[in-house]
C-alpha cells in the first residue's frame, strides 16, 4: 500500500489538504509551519518527505512533521515509505499581512 495522506482521526481532513492555499503571515515567514502526515501499509518503518526535490525530514508510520514554508508559491509534496511506494500532492502558499 503506498502512503496516503492521512486522515486524522477520521474526522478531520487530510494532511496537506487538497485545493487549499495555506496562508503564512508576512512578518512570521519560515516561523509557522503546516502539518505532513501519512499512512502506510503494514510493515513500513518509515516515511520521507520531500517538498520539489528537497528532503525535508522523516517520520514514523502515522506520525507527523512539520514544514516550514521559506516563501509563497506552489510546491510538490511527496511522501516516500522504506519499501519505496509513494503519493504526492501539490500544495499553494500565500503571504497575508
Amino acid at each position: 500500500m503506498s502512503p496516503r495522506f492521512e486522515q486524522w482521526y477520521r474526522s478531520l481532513p487530510p494532511y496537506p489538504l487538497r485545493g487549499v492555499v495555506y496562508s503564512l503571515r508576512a512578518k512570521r515567514i519560515g516561523q509557522e509551519t503546516i502539518t505532513l502526515r501519512a499512512t502506510t501499509g503494514a510493515g513500513v518503518r518509515e516515511v520521507y518527505w520531500f517538498v520539489g526535490k528537497r528532503f525535508v525530514g522523516k517520520a514514523p508510520p502515522g506520525g507527523s512533521l512539520a514544514w516550514r514554508a521559506e516563501e509563497p508559491g506552489s510546491f510538490m509534496v511527496r511522501a516516500v515509505d522504506d519499501q519505496a511506494q509513494a503519493d504526492s500532492r501539490l500544495i499553494d502558499v500565500a503571504v497575508v499581512p
